[in-house]
């Protein structure tokens, strides 16, 4: 199985591993109880195991959004964890490291934690340690490869991105087999030993971070990484690794350059980069919107950079791009506009801790100017801004979950109108939050949000409701009603389509029952009736269940309708992080006959932002792209 080179040496034993489960205390926003169970790994000559490790709780949402942390033993001789996939709605796989003087029991921690509802959990695994394999340990490692090397030139992909194949012969071991390879390409005409734990893998044509399987020492071996950027210089190195887990040192190097940059409709501004190799944080908030003057301004998280702020704002001028760093606790889920009333950014966030305000923070042009909208207690939910300005009036409007104290928590709106705030409840019965907020063309604020119709515990539905200045108009946007156990409202998307005179909206359905699968929801309000319509967007039959995100959605002034989605693998190697082809769905909504139509625009995380360009009139998404040597926030501008 495949492990980490920064590990311990150890040919460790034969383990026979028994697994009780110590329920820890629920999290401090926990509200109901959370399990974490593992099945019982299968006895290994190896000190890796492949643990199945399942989630319940009466009540703990199974939906895309639920991060797992897993950590092990921390005392010494423990495990440790090396890596963690999303295997489904409530079950995932943990690969760990048991060291070669483990104790006698070892502990196995795993956090759960829902970013839809706050809720959280705490488990811990103890492992029972027995019969130490006699004959002591292997910590011989493989011989090096010595001659890596590069077939021809980099060939350009279809995405734009460059791919190289390399060659060498499989290395001697004592034990006369290796377990796996690590290729890897870094930036520059370099590669030391020294550098080699700063770089991921390679990611290659079938979205695995390892090249094949090797073969019996002598044989030829090929391996092709991939999404190389354009006119770069690259240097690659090769390690190999035997069943015990020895690494051999680095093999001989080769640097290269990539291609041209081939024609593309899309042009690609680069408006911030990681370090090389890093990872641009768990699942990194974006933003994109529009001024006044037509130009672009951004928002996006820097988990990557711990010694700098947390965000980062930055607005396009005639000489490029001007940022500010946020200097203020941001939270879970701020969301990010343009207040028409100064054309200057502005951010909605709430601390996480105590979460008893929440505020909206505007750009004075020297600082950062922040003001209390609401207090109370403010559980964690997708939030969202929307501006409106027809020259004489300027709108600002929030949409946010809220809870009241000795109240159930519900979608509230909050409308600046330039002089103060006032703020209406949609009752709801089971409301998670995940709102999204839209002016239609008279400034009436409209709130899309997910909420519980069956009354289960999580939402199935999309909900729709309407301020026309003196009360709420609402409806429902999608009960998709699927079989099994459907999760709806997740992501949504509201926008206004001027050129039909009606609202639209997208969100992901996850159905997490027998077949699970995440689909994603385009729902048109059919003037004049109000009737909504819904159908799935027509992702590729391989990428269906793996759609990343719940897809921005966006208008053209003919009413194209456009749809930004990462369609692909969610784990793939990168902890916590999904990855996948940003892609970009089109349909003129003019026209009933017409169907959707798709092209790739990036590789991207599901952090994504879409808007079209007031200008060109053509779309704009921006994302990062966390895959590359240098995890990079990228604005991809279609050309006209």
């Amino acid at each position: 199985m495949r492990t980490s080179p920064n590990r311990f040496d150890r040919y460790a034993a034969s383990w026979l591993v028994a697994v009780l489960l110590v329920l820890g205390a629920a999290g401090a926003l926990a509200q109901d109880d959370i399990v974490v169970s593992t099945a019982d790994p299968d006895t290994t000559e190896q000190g890796t195991y492949d643990l199945e490790v399942l989630v319940g709780g009466d009540n703990f949402p199974s939906d895309p959004a639920v991060d797992f942390f897993v950590t092990g033993s921390e005392d010494p001789g423990g495990i440790t964890v090396k890596k963690v996939k999303r295997q489904g709605p409530k079950n995932l796989k943990v690969t760990i490291d048991v060291a070669e003087d483990a104790q006698f029991q070892l502990r196995f921690d795993i956090e759960v934690r829902s970013r839809s509802n706050g809720r959280s959990g705490k488990g811990t695994e103890l492992f029972a340690v027995t019969e130490k394999q006699p004959g002591g340990q292997d910590t011989t490692p493989p011989a090096e490869v010595y001659d890596l090397e590069l077939v021809g030139q980099p060939s350009l992909q279809a995405d734009g991105d460059y791919e190289a194949l390399f060659t060498w012969t499989a290395p001697a071991d004592d034990h006369g087999a290796l377990a796996e390879y690590w290729l890897k390409v870094r930036p520059g005409g370099s590669f030391a030993l020294e550098d080699w734990d700063e770089f991921m893998p390679s990611l290659y044509r079938d979205a695995t971070w390892w090249p094949p399987a090797p073969g019996a020492p002598g044989t030829p071996e090929s391996g092709a990484p991939r999404f190389l950027a354009p006119e770069t210089e690259y240097t690659a190195a090769l390690r190999s690794a035997d069943p015990s887990g020895n690494w051999s040192g680095l093999s001989n190097t080769v640097t290269f350059l990539t291609g041209p940059a081939p024609p593309s409709d899309w042009l690609a501004e680069e408006i911030d980069s990681c370090p090389p190799g890093s990872d641009p944080g768990s699942i990194p908030d974006v933003a994109l919107t529009y001024g006044s003057d037509g130009r672009p301004a951004v928002f996006y998280a820097k988990g990557c950079d711990p010694s700098g702020p947390p965000a980062y704002v930055a607005r396009s001028t005639p000489t490029g791009w001007d940022r500010v760093g946020v200097d203020f606790p941001l939270g879970e889920s701020p969301a990010f506009e343009i207040d028409p009333s100064a054309d200057q950014p502005a951010i909605l966030a709430s601390p996480l801790a105590p979460q008893t305000e929440l505020s909206l923070h505007r750009w004075t042009g020297t600082a950062w100017d922040s003001e209390v909208i609401d207090s109370g207690k403010f559980p964690y939910g997708e939030r969202d801004l929307a501006a409106y300005s027809d020259g004489s009036t300027q709108l600002l409007a929030a949409a946010y979950r809220a809870k009241p104290k000795g109240r159930s928590s519900s979608v509230r709106l909050a409308l600046w109108d330039g002089v103060a705030w006032e703020k209406h409840d949609i009752s709801s019965s089971y409301n998670r939050g995940n709102a999204a907020v839209a002016f239609d063309d008279l400034g009436r604020a409209a709130v899309a949000y997910e909420d519980d119709t069956d009354g289960d515990g999580s939402p199935d539905t999309l909900q729709f409701a309407l301020w026309n200045g003196t009360s709420w108009e609402t409806e429902t946007i999608d009960d998709p009603q699927d079989p099994g156990h459907p999760i709806c409202g997740w992501g949504a998307s509201l926008e206004w389509n001027a050129a039909r005179g009606e609202f639209w909206a997208s969100h992901l359905c996850v159905n997490d029952g027998p077949g699970y699968s995440q689909r994603v929801r385009i729902c048109g309000q059919a003037s004049p009736a109000g009737t909504w319509q819904c159908s799935d967007l027509p992702l590729p039959e391989d990428d269906e269940d793996d759609a990343l995100g719940g897809g921005p959605l966006a208008f053209d002034p003919q009413g194209i309708a456009y749809v930004a989605v990462s369609v692909g693998e969610s784990d793939g190697g990168l902890q916590a992080v999904g990855y996948g082809l940003l892609r970009l769905w089109s349909r003129d909504t003019q026209d009933p006959s017409s169907a959707w139509s798709s092209e790739t625009v990036d590789w991207t995380t599901d952090a994504s932002d879409l808007r079209v360009d007031p200008v060109s009139g053509e779309p704009a998404v921006f994302h990062y792209a966390p895959l590359r040597p240098a995890p990079t926030a990228r604005l991809m501008r279609r050309q006209p």
